[in-house]
């Protein structure tokens, strides 16, 4: 099934070609009529792709972030309202994940509690069937991210660091500047980090009754929409990157047994092995689009010993070796990979 995406998280970037003098049709293969409904659905695939034509076409290499900047925080789908009066923003951050498939089935996040070094570290990842550059819209969601927690917690709450899984651009933008805090690139995750201690002081919204009340019907509407297999996938994908990629962590993420956990697989026609292909596989068809990400980087990243195992892993997928599949991948689209 294609994963999916509201239509209002593209909204933004209509306001931005707008004011460039931009049709929309013609800068990114957007339709203006398909986002008049901002409940509609629209594949996420199309709307990465989008973003990332219109950069080029308006000279604007970090639309994310504008993009972040102009959003409607009351029109985030179901989960800003739960947010609004959580208890605190680890709890807002945790309800993200749990809540994460409703944004789209594609989206995957975790939240770590790092006691020794007194942060919460967020991560998120996207999971296409197509392999897409996940540039724009990764800078997107983490800037939108870190803009509704500091304005749940009246700007008391903001990142303390941030990493991000693609290379810098050459554009000029000062990203630590711009966000308050270091921020790396080429990292293994896409990630905020925030202060252990202002995550977890209280919101000044919540209401602790009517936070029970809205999670209780958001989760009675998220089971009806949950995928397993999905979400599985989505899991597996992080914890690879999380250097955890094995059965035991992720029957852990889900507060199973590995028994359990293989048997619900089972059920649902695969097994740990075959998940695990597909995530390295979705990754690294990824990763490849980044020419300055190294073979033995993303060899690292997906959790090989060797470059080798990558080599084998390659023939066996598409019947070519690491390079010839990058220089594939890359023919006529060096041109959207800016600086």
């Amino acid at each position: 099934m294609t994963a999916t995406i509201r239509a209002s998280m593209l909204h933004p970037l209509l306001a931005i070609l707008k004011e460039q003098g931009l049709d929309a049709r013609a800068s990114c293969g957007l339709d203006a009529a398909m986002l008049r409904d901002p409940s509609a659905r629209l594949p996420f695939g199309l709307a990465v792709n989008a973003i990332e034509a219109a950069a080029l076409r308006c000279g604007l290499p970090s639309i994310g972030l504008y993009m972040a900047e102009l959003r409607r925080l009351d029109d985030v789908g179901d989960y800003y309202p739960l947010a609004g009066s959580a208890p605190s923003v680890l709890c807002a951050l945790r309800d993200f994940c749990a809540f994460a498939a409703l944004i789209s089935p594609a989206l995957g996040a975790m939240v770590n509690v790092d006691t020794g070094r007194d942060r919460v570290v967020f991560a998120i990842e996207i999971n296409l069937e197509a392999p897409a550059r996940l540039v724009q819209i990764m800078e997107y969601l983490l800037a939108l991210v870190a803009r509704m927690m500091r304005t749940l917690s009246g700007g008391a709450v903001q990142p303390v660091a941030l990493t991000f899984r693609h290379s810098p651009r050459s554009h000029g933008l000062d990203y630590s500047h711009y966000f308050g805090a270091p921020v790396l690139f080429r990292q293994p995750l896409n990630t905020l980090e925030f202060s252990l201690p202002e995550a977890l002081a209280p919101l000044p919204g919540h209401d602790d009754s009517l936070y029970r009340c809205r999670r209780e019907a958001l989760a009675a509407s998220f089971e009806q929409r949950f995928s397993f297999a999905a979400d599985v996938l989505n899991r597996t994908r992080l914890l690879i990157l999380m250097s955890r990629g094995d059965l035991e962590s992720l029957a852990a993420s889900y507060g199973m047994g590995v028994r359990s956990l293989q048997r619900r697989l089972e059920g649902h026609g695969t097994t740990f092995a075959e998940v695990l292909e597909c995530a390295r596989r979705r990754l690294f068809a990824e990763m490849i689009l980044d020419p300055r990400t190294t073979l033995g980087v993303i060899s690292l990243h997906l959790g090989y010993a060797n470059q080798s195992t990558l080599h084998k892993a390659c023939l066996r997928w598409y019947g070519l070796t690491p390079s010839a599949v990058r220089k594939r991948a890359l023919e006529g689209k060096r041109e959207t990979y800016p600086g």
